[in-house]
Protein backbone atom coordinates (compact mmCIF):
# COMPACT_ATOMS: atom_id res chain seq x y z
CA UNK A 1 0.00 0.00 0.00
CA UNK A 2 0.82 3.57 -1.05
CA UNK A 3 1.31 6.29 1.57
CA UNK A 4 -1.03 8.85 1.41
CA UNK A 5 0.88 11.80 -0.61
CA UNK A 6 -0.28 14.63 2.15
CA UNK A 7 2.19 12.83 5.04
CA UNK A 8 5.03 14.84 4.57
CA UNK A 9 7.68 15.57 6.76
CA UNK A 10 6.39 18.20 9.44
CA UNK A 11 2.67 17.54 9.53
CA UNK A 12 0.32 16.11 11.74
CA UNK A 13 -0.65 12.52 11.41
CA UNK A 14 -2.96 10.31 13.11
CA UNK A 15 -1.07 6.77 14.36
CA UNK A 16 -4.83 4.72 15.19
CA UNK A 17 -2.70 1.83 16.06
CA UNK A 18 -1.46 3.53 19.46
CA UNK A 19 -4.55 5.94 19.24
CA UNK A 20 -1.83 8.93 18.95
CA UNK A 21 -1.25 12.31 17.18
CA UNK A 22 2.30 12.86 16.49
CA UNK A 23 4.52 14.94 13.82
CA UNK A 24 5.72 13.24 10.82
CA UNK A 25 9.54 13.10 11.42
CA UNK A 26 10.50 10.74 8.42
CA UNK A 27 8.42 8.87 6.19
CA UNK A 28 9.72 5.81 3.93
CA UNK A 29 8.30 2.72 1.79
CA UNK A 30 7.27 0.86 5.22
CA UNK A 31 7.38 3.17 8.16
CA UNK A 32 6.12 6.71 9.16
CA UNK A 33 8.54 8.19 11.76
CA UNK A 34 6.31 10.10 14.25
CA UNK A 35 7.19 11.82 17.22
CA UNK A 36 4.78 12.90 20.00
CA UNK A 37 3.57 16.50 20.02
CA UNK A 38 5.79 17.78 23.06
CA UNK A 39 8.53 15.92 21.83
CA UNK A 40 9.84 12.64 23.07
CA UNK A 41 10.52 8.81 21.70
CA UNK A 42 9.70 8.74 18.33
CA UNK A 43 7.94 5.85 17.02
CA UNK A 44 7.42 4.24 13.59
CA UNK A 45 3.61 3.42 12.52
CA UNK A 46 2.23 1.81 9.71
CA UNK A 47 1.85 3.71 6.56
CA UNK A 48 -1.17 2.11 5.65
CA UNK A 49 -2.83 3.09 8.73
CA UNK A 50 -1.91 6.81 9.20
CA UNK A 51 -3.55 9.55 7.70
CA UNK A 52 -3.21 13.20 8.10
CA UNK A 53 -4.73 15.19 11.31
CA UNK A 54 -7.44 17.43 11.57
CA UNK A 55 -6.83 20.93 13.08
CA UNK A 56 -9.50 19.72 15.76
CA UNK A 57 -7.44 16.41 16.69
CA UNK A 58 -4.25 18.77 16.87
CA UNK A 59 -5.94 21.01 19.43
CA UNK A 60 -7.89 18.03 21.00
CA UNK A 61 -3.66 16.06 21.40
CA UNK A 62 -2.27 19.04 22.92
CA UNK A 63 -3.70 19.68 25.78
CA UNK A 64 -4.00 15.41 26.05
CA UNK A 65 0.06 15.94 26.01
CA UNK A 66 0.53 17.86 28.25
CA UNK A 67 -1.62 16.59 31.09
CA UNK A 68 -0.37 13.30 30.37
CA UNK A 69 3.40 15.04 30.76
CA UNK A 70 2.19 16.56 34.18
CA UNK A 71 0.40 13.77 35.53
CA UNK A 72 4.35 11.79 35.31
CA UNK A 73 5.63 14.94 36.52
CA UNK A 74 7.76 15.98 32.84
CA UNK A 75 9.05 19.07 31.94
CA UNK A 76 6.56 21.94 31.86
Amino acid sequence: MSIDPRIVIGCYAVDPVWYKVGQVMAVNGDRIRLQPLLGGPEWDALPAYVRPATPGEVMMAKPKATNAESRKGGRL
